[in-house]
């Protein structure tokens, strides 16, 4: 639905990057999750993003509402 991105850094070619993910906000439809792009060598943040997502049927193109326990079935999932 939305992607906001700030990149604060270049990745180099060949250069070992981590991402971590997490979900920050479930609503109705829709469900935010925050996202850091970091070099692990130095801990350097070389992109933030926000992103939400939300779920459609197939069929008609609709937005559907999340399960009520989405967000915490997400939060549960191991890493």
């Amino acid at each position: 639905v939305r992607t906001e991105i700030d990149y604060r850094k270049p990745a180099l070619p060949g250069e070992t990057i981590v991402i971590n993910g997490q979900l920050s906000e479930v609503s109705g439809v829709r469900m935010w999750f925050n996202f850091e792009i970091i070099r692990p060598a130095t801990g350097v943040v070389l992109v933030t993003c926000r992103q939400a997502l939300a779920m459609v049927n197939a069929t008609d193109g609709k937005p559907q509402r999340l399960p009520k326990d989405l967000g915490e079935i997400l939060k549960l999932r191991p890493e």
